[in-house]
Formats: structure tokens, C-alpha cells, sequence
């Protein structure tokens, strides 16, 4: 009931949070309230209200002054609109978000996403594991003047991908720049953020399984060659 609303401090009715955010915005317009001269300007806030069943409701709320004919503040009308679904909405969009940028971090892949103008927009800690370096200094480069990625075919393989639209996957040798020698089965992928065209390169680290079958095939080597030996004697 409105009743009870009036009889209600402002502390019981919003969260502590809210209630604090409310005190020092009202103060900051309070203090600077001879100085803002348009008659339509209002202080937006987003607070958030306890209601009796303890449950929470969002409302984006506006508070101007109705001043005397000297400009001084004398009273306070604040206009509330209710956007509880909206919070609650970016609430779940944020846990999305966080979800999805654990499952990007803690991947057993290397992950780089860049921008179409070579800018690094993202890399994971595999990333720089694989390569040798840090997060940073991965984000810091330009795939378009990477000398490493040019001479192992990474480069290539970008821009096939740029003009293609299309996934393409090789395994490459690569020297990076920051010195480590591995080879590396890369995917690019191209994708789209923000409606703005991305690339997307994910990198596992195969060396190990390389020199096995680099092993493998001197063996194989090794054994036709004694068969032959051993025939032609």
C-alpha cells in the first residue's frame, strides 16, 4: 500500500547497495544543484528495491528538483520504471559470457581470435604456453606483420581463410617469434562479433607425435633398406 511506502525509510526499502549508490548520487545533485540550470534535467539510477516477500525488484528511477523562483532546490520527484526482466536478462547474458570465457581459458586448445585488420582481440593461456610467450604479448601483436607466421604458412592460411569464408586446417612447423620450435595443427575459422568479421585460430601442440612418426618412418626406412640388402645378396 502507498501508506506504507511513505512510512518507510529509504534504507528499509532498497539494498544496502542501492541504498548507498541512491545517498551519494542524491549528494552529488544536491551539491552541484546551483550550477545545473536546465529545468529538465534528472539523475537516472538503476536501484534495486526489497519487496515484503524479500524478493527484489529493479527499477530504473529519476529524481529531479522542484526549486523556488531563486533556483534553490526545495523538493525531490523521483519517477520509477520497473526492469526487473531486463536485469535479470543481463544477469544470465553475464554468466554466459563468464561461462563461455572459462571455457575459452581453461581449454586444452590454444585459442587466439583476431580482427580482420590483424589486431589480436583475445588469447588463452594455452596459447602462450604453446608458443612460448605471454597473454599480453600475444595480444599485442598484428597477425599481418608476424615475420614467423609467413615464413611457417600460418599467414597463408589466414588469408585463405579471409577469402574463402570457409575453415581450413593444416599441420605446420613453426618457429615463433618469441623462439620456441613446435609443430602445430591449426584451425582458422572465420566468425563474425559485434557485426564485425573476426578470424578465429585454435592451435594444438604435436610435436611429440610428429617425432614418433618421423621415428617410425626411419624405421621403415631402415628395415626396406636391410630387405633390400639382404635380397639382393
Amino acid at each position: 500500500p502507498a501508506q506504507e511506502i511513505l512510512a518507510s525509510s529509504l534504507d528499509h526499502l532498497l539494498t544496502p547497495e542501492s541504498f548507498a549508490l541512491g545517498i551519494r548520487g542524491f549528494t552529488e545533485e544536491v551539491e552541484k544543484s546551483q550550477l545545473e540550470t536546465d529545468p529538465n534535467y534528472a539523475r537516472v539510477l538503476e536501484l534495486a528495491y526489497r519487496r515484503k516477500d524479500g524478493s527484489v525488484l529493479w527499477a530504473e528511477t529519476k529524481f529531479s528538483f522542484f526549486r523556488d523562483p531563486l533556483g534553490n532546490p526545495i523538493a525531490v520527484l523521483g519517477v520509477g520504471r520497473d526492469i526487473t526482466e531486463r536485469k535479470k536478462a543481463e544477469a544470465q547474458a553475464k554468466d554466459l559470457l563468464d561461462f563461455n570465457e572459462k571455457i575459452l581459458n581453461h581449454s586444452p586448445l590454444g585459442i587466439l581470435t583476431y580482427k580482420l585488420t590483424g589486431e589480436c582481440v583475445f588469447a588463452n593461456e594455452n596459447a602462450a604456453v604453446i608458443l612460448g610467450t605471454g597473454i599480453e604479448q600475444l595480444k599485442s601483436q598484428n597477425f599481418h606483420s608476424i615475420q614467423s607466421w609467413k615464413v611457417s604458412g600460418l599467414y597463408d592460411l589466414a588469408n585463405q581463410t579471409i577469402a574463402t569464408r570457409s575453415l581450413v586446417t593444416a599441420d605446420v612447423y613453426h618457429k615463433s617469434t618469441f623462439g620456441k620450435e613446435v609443430w602445430l595443427r591449426s584451425y582458422f575459422v572465420p566468425f563474425r562479433s559485434k557485426d564485425e568479421a573476426h578470424l578465429l585460430l585454435t592451435i594444438s601442440d604435436i610435436t611429440d607425435w610428429r617425432q614418433t612418426e618421423d621415428k617410425l618412418r626411419e624405421s621403415e626406412n631402415r628395415l626396406i633398406l636391410a630387405l633390400s640388402a639382404a635380397q639382393m645378396s
